[in-house]
């Protein structure tokens, strides 16, 4: 039992200071390559922080009959992006939502959200679902490797008065979010596994540990770079964050694992789960093409909803 305890905490602290250091590198590249910070939140960032998601989902894979932990771990993290970490973050404080993130980027997530919904409804993601899955992620990052470059709104002037920081060499930048995402992989591999080993000593069935303890686990990194950015007013980044780790859990972690072979599920996670976090998503999407700015009291609401999900799932 100590061991494990000893995994859960050296995991949490691992995540953090991977955490750190990706955030700063992600802005030291914005600055360095004149890009907007939406985008390397978008990417960078969000890329990093699935990570966890990726490989834990691998492993399920390659040992066979974990079809639930795949998709639980997706569908779990993509709740917990929304409810836990966007929640906490304006908790933390108020974020300022800029236009590219409602005109671009939510019909994206949108589209990438009720795409998955509705093959999860077929119980299976096949090998040709995931394929198109990868081809729709180099779709999204040749767009935004396209339009990277910074066009300059009041948007972009307001939240570069309020991240202004040092230039460092290009190298440097680039070697501390590799060491960041490369401590958040470390971290979120200590966790999850101390946590899966404590979740079955109660022989919690496999749902329910994919959809608590494990996408918790994996959404922790999401939650500190989110909560990090938040706090040194990177909002940009804060966000995009949420939103690129969503379509990264999707596209990626899911799309690349079902090209090695098709996942099978149990229906359960479809039915009821996979609508839970596509009313999550629709919730976020009103919230920032309404408002300019999202006031705690929104991060209280998320933050109740994720914990009443949490509560339900593991009552009933």
């Amino acid at each position: 039992m100590l061991t494990i305890i000893m995994m859960i905490a050296a995991g949490v602290i691992i995540l953090y200071l991977g955490a750190e250091g990706l955030v700063r590198g992600a802005c030291h590249l914005a600055k360095r390559f004149n890009i907007a910070p939406l985008v390397i939140g978008l990417t960078v960032v969000a890329c990093g922080t699935s990570l966890p998601e990726t490989v834990v989902n691998l492993v399920a894979q390659m040992r066979g009959g974990l079809g639930d932990i795949i998709i639980g771990n997706i569908v779990g993290s993509n709740i917990s992006n929304i409810g836990l970490v966007l929640g906490a973050s304006i908790i933390l404080t108020p974020l300022t939502i800029t236009s590219s993130i409602s005109r671009r980027e939510m019909p994206v997530l949108l589209i990438v959200c009720f795409s998955f919904f509705a093959c999860l409804l077929t119980g299976t993601i096949t090998r040709a679902m995931g394929i198109a899955f990868v081809v729709a992620l180099i779709a999204y990052l040749l767009y935004h490797y396209k339009n990277a470059r910074r066009k300059y709104s009041a948007d972009d002037v307001l939240e570069e008065s309020l991240t202004a920081t040092p230039l460092r060499s290009t190298a440097f930048s680039i070697a501390i979010v590799v060491i960041g995402s490369i401590a958040l992989f470390f971290g979120a591999r200590l966790l999850v596994e101390g946590a899966t080993r404590l979740a079955v000593v109660f022989s919690v069935p496999q749902r329910i540990i994919a959809l608590t303890v494990v996408a918790l686990g994996t959404s922790l990194p999401e939650l500190a770079t989110s909560m990090i950015a938040a706090s040194r007013r990177h909002h940009s980044i804060s966000i995009g964050n949420v939103i690129g780790s969503i379509i990264f859990n999707i596209l990626f972690a899911t799309g690349a694992i079902a090209c090695i072979r098709d996942i099978s599920f149990s229906m359960q996670l479809a039915y009821y789960d996979a609508t839970v976090m596509l009313a999550f998503v629709i919730v976020m999407a009103i919230l920032l093409h309404r408002k300019r700015s999202l006031p705690r009291i929104c991060g209280i609401a998320l933050l109740t909803a994720y914990i009443i999900y949490i509560a339900a799932i593991v009552i009933l």
